[in-house]
């Protein structure tokens, strides 16, 4: 039995729980969390600065992008040679910031940065949240930020620390994940050791073994050999194709062909529109997870469009 219970806290909910405590503990207001108002405030200053609307996508890009370079904690000499969306980015972040402070408001990579900064400059508050754990274990190393490893290192220097991950499965990199952090693991902590739990469960070893091909393609990775105890008769066969259209054409095809159920993989959202839309016209009944190609096609831009192709297309058909 353990004399106290472990505790289980996202990094977010951990940074959270440092702000309030020190809000308390000397008598400060703490930032208001933005609430989905983040892009009302960066509209008004990109507005201002470039003298143009910022559109939905545009504002995607740049959000993602200042979430970002806070997570990557890339410095105002390194953004210069950091690839960016949007023009004059360095002028809005910083108008971005000046006015959150004004307003005392955050977003969520502010609480990450905030929470950073005074575990490292407030002694007694650091030494409170460094009491409460004798061993930190962080999951899903692989997805976890530059910024997210430096509070924990903050939080567990002379503590004994498990990371868990797997930086092959990192795809969040768009979003700040700093896998370098687990194949620099070693050089970090000399005197740690690196498990490798190789034995794949799921996939028979002709998946297994072509899985091993590709992924060898990237350098920068430990060096490890998935094996299978599964043994099964799995035909893989790669094919290539120059182009999307091609792509999608021969997926409903190969779907098609199937008279059981077929499972099609697809990187993001967007991508499975032009897919699904191939299965409406052709009957072909189908299932997502997601809902992105209803909301698209229901989407009143992309409504009138289609309204607009059908009446060029039959004019009378009013």
């Amino acid at each position: 039995r353990v004399p106290e219970p472990p505790r289980f806290s996202t990094i977010h909910s951990f940074c959270l729980q440092v702000l309030n405590y020190y809000a308390r503990r000397y008598g400060r207001q703490r930032p208001k969390l933005l609430a989905g108002q983040e892009g009302a405030l960066l509209r008004g200053i990109y507005q201002e600065i470039n003298g143009e609307y910022l559109t939905d996508d545009m504002l995607e890009s740049l959000q993602n992008d200042i979430g970002l370079v806070k997570n990557r904690m890339i410095t105002k000499n390194e953004l210069r040679d950091y690839e960016v969306t949007a023009q004059n980015f360095s002028e809005i972040m910083e108008q971005y910031d000046e006015e959150k402070k004004r307003r005392n408001v955050m977003d969520y990579e502010d609480m990450l940065t905030f929470a950073l900064d005074i575990l490292q400059k407030v002694e007694p508050v650091r030494k409170e949240f460094a009491g409460r754990y004798d061993e930190i274990y962080l999951d899903e190393a692989q997805d976890t930020s530059k910024l997210q490893f430096e509070i924990l290192r903050v939080l567990g220097k002379g503590k004994r620390t498990f990371f868990v991950g797997d930086e092959d499965q990192c795809i969040y990199s768009f979003r700040g994940a700093y896998p370098e952090e687990l194949y620099g693991f070693s050089v970090r902590y000399p005197d740690a050791q690196v498990l490798k739990m190789e034995e794949n469960f799921r996939c028979p070893s002709e998946i297994t073994g072509k899985a091993n091909d590709f992924i060898k393609m990237n350098r920068s990775r430990y060096a490890k050999e998935m094996v299978s105890g599964k043994a099964r008769e799995v035909a893989v066969e790669v094919i290539s194709l120059d182009d999307y259209s091609r792509q999608y054409r021969r997926l409903l095809e190969l779907a098609a062909a199937e008279t059981g159920t077929v499972a099609v993989l697809y990187r993001y959202n967007e991508s499975a529109i032009p897919m699904l839309s191939l299965l409406e016209q052709g009957q072909l009944p189908y299932s997502c997870r997601e809902r992105s190609h209803r909301s698209f096609f229901g989407s009143f831009v992309v409504r009138d469009v289609l309204a607009y192709f059908q009446l060029a297309d039959d004019p009378e058909n009013l």
